[in-house]
């Protein structure tokens, strides 16, 4: 729906990783999901790309208006550098800073603070990014930074590709997400629930099945 009051993502902040056409941020936005920023590596052609997929999704919907507009934000993200982290915060404050001053919803769900305490999303979504094995504890780490402690909730849905890495070293990444802990604490951070598996049929034919069987993540914070 353009405009769903009864979304579960309706006034949710929402941030993709690993975006490539954005298409989950598309549909945040459709469902008015309060800001959204869609992040993909520091390459110019992918950052444009988002960008004008945001701009032309509602330019050509009933809904193009500049406040909607301004809900959405295409930013390059690389995992393993901490600085961008901090930079992908400062958009969400940004965004957010520009809602309050556009009055373009009422409720509030992370409000707009001081550079001193960034706000964190409450969505974070992953499609096809944990075959990156050697990215698993940078993106970990981001998603402990940018996580909202209360109420998010991390998705990350993913498929097994043997060209680039094998089955146990991706699945390598819930024990990675449990054993995690802060420096100083040996508590544990995240909450890791594997939901049902879903077989959909290989992007190519030719492939194996399990190019095409989509494993979904559900991790929160505890």
């Amino acid at each position: 729906p353009t405009s769903s009051f009864t979304h579960p993502l309706y006034n949710k902040t929402v941030l993709e990783l690993g975006a490539g056409c954005a298409l989950p941020s598309l549909v945040a936005l459709k469902c008015s999901a309060k800001a959204v920023v869609s992040t993909d590596l520091d390459d110019t052609n992918r950052i444009r790309t988002i960008a004008e997929a945001m701009e032309r999704n509602f330019r050509d919907s009933n809904t193009g208006t500049a406040t909607t507009a301004v809900r959405g934000r295409a930013h390059p993200f690389r995992w393993e550098q901490p600085g961008q982290r901090n930079s992908v915060a400062k958009v969400l404050q940004e965004l957010l800073l520009m809602d309050s001053i556009c009055g373009t919803n009422t409720e509030t769900s992370s409000p707009p603070t001081s550079s001193i305490s960034l706000p964190k999303f409450d969505v974070i979504c992953a499609t096809d990014c944990l075959f990156i094995t050697w990215l698993h504890e940078h993106l970990i780490a981001a998603l402990e930074e940018l996580l909202n402690e209360d109420h998010g909730v991390a998705i990350f849905a993913f498929a097994i590709h043997a060209a680039y890495s094998k089955a146990k070293d991706v699945w390598a990444f819930v024990d990675k997400v449990k054993a995690y802990h802060r420096q100083g604490d040996s508590s544990p951070v995240f909450n890791v629930e594997t939901l049902p598996s879903v077989q959909l049929t290989p992007p190519k034919k030719g492939m194996p099945d399990e190019q095409g069987l989509v494993h979904t993540l559900r991790v929160t914070k505890l």
